[in-house]
């Protein structure tokens, strides 16, 4: 099993890069150093959008029966080094379904660098769309502190200070719809976490927030 890094807590709110990807069959850890980087989340989905119709979706049920029988990590090497479906794995768990949200959890377990961050983002991005999952399914499996963050800086579509202030502050605006009781301490900390996150945005491109 391939463990988790630990992270600095002062570090949990930059706006993070994705790391680079070097293709060792033999060592499937991916470490930070390296310059060759596999594509940011946002060109990853574009890619899904443009190849959608001539494959099959992929199901989180697909996936999860590949874990069942191929094992977690070698579904999570043999999806990451297939970006279409790399792409669709992403995509999925970024819309916060429950069962998406499971896979996200189980690869967790065994992921570490590249692989590791994009599926932070992955779940960081669900919130825009079902906070209550994320808190209720994704955390604590995924730090508070990690998923409550500002967006990839290398994702086209979070990279300027406006889109990432509007990222940020749209998922604070979805956590705030969340009125279930047992959710509202994670909720507030979850707002707190972001509201950090954009001082950090702003100190990256110079700018006050």
């Amino acid at each position: 099993m391939v463990g988790l890094a630990p992270r600095a807590r002062e570090d949990s709110v930059r706006p993070r890069r994705l790391s680079g990807v070097v293709v060792r069959p033999l060592n499937f850890t991916v470490r930070r150093q390296t310059h060759v980087r596999q594509r940011p989340l946002g060109s990853l989905l574009v890619l899904l959008a443009s190849v959608a119709s001539a494959q099959p979706v992929l199901s989180p049920q697909a996936v999860t029966k590949a874990m069942a029988s191929q094992g977690v990590k070698s579904t999570l090497q043999r999806l990451f080094y297939d970006q279409k479906q790399w792409s669709a794995v992403l995509a999925g768990i970024a819309t916060g379904k429950p069962a998406w949200l499971d896979v996200a959890n189980t690869f967790h377990a065994v992921a570490d660098g590249a692989p590791g961050e994009q599926l932070e983002s992955a779940v960081g991005e669900a919130l825009e769309h079902r906070p209550s999952n994320v808190l209720s399914i994704a955390v604590p499996n995924f730090a508070l502190e990690v998923v409550c963050t500002a967006p990839d800086v290398d994702d086209p579509r979070f990279d300027s200070y406006e889109l990432s202030m509007a990222a940020i502050e749209w998922r604070q605006a979805k956590l705030r719809s969340i009125s279930k009781s047992t959710l509202t301490a994670l909720r507030d900390s979850c707002i707190a976490e972001l509201e950090k996150a954009k001082g950090a945005v702003a100190q990256s491109y110079e700018r006050n927030p």
